[in-house]
């Protein structure tokens, strides 16, 4: 029995028909003309665009919306990532990769041409997307590697390169896939610098340890303290997936035993300042904060404002796009890093 397709492929299916009765360059459709004629939810929506533009029957400008494509499709580089995740965490990581890498390709590489898929469309598709897109040359997987290790091989079978961008954590993973990775070890040898050039020897670490990136930086956290000549004990590091920062009391006591801390991320580092200074600690004096991963604006909404290293993913994208179209046309395999950039705030 066949598989029944999905909704959105359907009505994929029939857009594609439709637009090839439109002529080059005239406006394709909005996500909310989407929505409304066929009484479907944006997300829906936008997949629905994204598949479309996947199979090069449309195209989009930055601002101006969709367009029916020419039929000579340009090559393909796929951004494959955690699209839902992103959405509901408001995450502007990927999004920032994603447009940057669409303007890289418009301005520089016009051959060239930019489509994103969510991994689980990823895994139920790659065994076809030669033949959905035959102009298909690249795949990027965005953050994350371990489930698709038996995707990328079969893709590389077929002549499809494949690369990884981001955390070293997935280092021991990647093997002689093509990738560009932001170190986390230096990226938490940086900030113990900082707090060690302040005079702090007690760091803590606080965090949501769930996330195997996060793991790896207290792995690394752990090592540096020590070897940074650092006080270092379990009892300095807060696990937020099993222990909430609303128990005042026991707070204090964490903010007496430790002189700094190093948050997983921003948001976490700009929490804690707010609490510290509740319960009475003077940021930085008493207690110097730190975070990663410099979110827009964060600085609004934190005083002090909160030192952090900036992983720059629209920066990165141009590179990124730059070294996989050398690998597509010359051959050229790349294992390299991204740049850091500590920011000096306030808070440290």
């Amino acid at each position: 029995m066949a598989k029944k397709k999905s909704r959105f492929i359907e009505l994929a299916d029939l857009l594609e028909k439709e637009f090839a009765k439109r002529p080059v360059g005239a406006p394709a459709i909005t996500l909310n003309e989407l929505v409304r004629r066929f009484r479907i939810s944006p997300g829906t929506a936008k997949r629905i665009l994204l598949e479309l533009q996947l199979r090069g029957i449309i195209y989009s400008r930055i601002g101006a919306g969709s367009f029916i494509a020419p039929v000579q499709r340009r090559k393909l580089i796929l951004i494959v990532y955690d699209l839902y995740s992103a959405l509901e965490n408001a995450d502007t990581f990927n999004t920032s990769f994603l447009v940057r890498a669409l303007i890289c390709c418009n301005l520089q590489y016009p051959q060239y041409t930019i489509a994103s898929m969510d991994f689980s469309d990823f895994m139920q598709n790659y065994e076809v997307l030669e033949t959905i897109h035959p102009q298909l040359k690249d795949v990027v997987l965005l953050r994350s590697i371990l489930p698709y290790r038996k995707a990328v091989e079969r893709l590389r079978q077929i002549g499809i390169v494949c690369a990884f961008y981001g955390s070293s954590t997935w280092l021991r993973n990647l093997h002689d896939l093509d990738y560009l990775i932001y170190n986390e070890k230096t990226i938490m040898e940086t900030l113990l610098g900082v707090l060690r050039e302040r005079g702090c020897t007690t760091p803590g670490f606080v965090g949501d340890l769930s996330s195997p990136v996060f793991q790896e930086r207290l792995r690394i956290f752990q090592k540096s303290a020590i070897r940074f000549g650092m006080n270092y004990s379990s009892r300095f590091v807060i696990n937020t997936n099993h222990t909430a920062l609303d128990d005042k009391n026991r707070l204090r006591r964490y903010f007496c035993d430790v002189d700094s801390i190093i948050a997983t991320d921003d948001a976490k580092a700009c929490q804690l300042c707010h609490l510290a200074t509740k319960l009475g600690f003077s940021v930085p004096d008493e207690i110097a904060i730190t975070g990663i991963n410099n979110i827009p604006n964060l600085e609004l909404f934190s005083d002090p404002g909160i030192t952090t290293i900036a992983l720059d993913s629209g920066t990165d994208a141009d590179r990124l796009i730059g070294l996989l179209i050398k690998r597509i046309e010359y051959g050229e395999a790349f294992q390299t890093e991204s740049a850091i950039q500590l920011i000096r705030r306030g808070s440290a």
